[in-house]
């Protein structure tokens, strides 16, 4: 599911093989919010706890009780990405 040109995400075929328990559903999961594998997730593999609670803070943050709108989080997520000279 990977778009030309997409140097952040992956075909979730590339590492869902094998993939079994708290993986399995950490994948299920970012396939169903994103609708492929990011690059980011993909190098978590090896430790699906911290996947697990990499993914939860994200949420917390992204999507929890804040006096910040969504918009506002997105755009500072978007500055700090920036600063580090992040690609993402």
């Amino acid at each position: 599911m990977q778009s030309e040109g997409d140097d952040h995400a992956l075909d979730s075929n590339d590492f869902f093989r094998g993939g079994d328990g708290l993986l399995k559903a950490q994948y299920e999961a970012a396939i169903k919010r994103a609708g492929r594998i990011w690059k980011i997730v993909a190098i978590m593999s090896q430790n699906p706890r911290a996947l697990k609670a990499s993914m939860d803070f994200y949420g917390v943050l992204m999507h929890g009780e804040s006096p910040l709108s969504r918009g506002r989080r997105e755009m500072l997520a978007t500055v700090v990405s920036a600063t580090n000279h992040c690609t993402y």
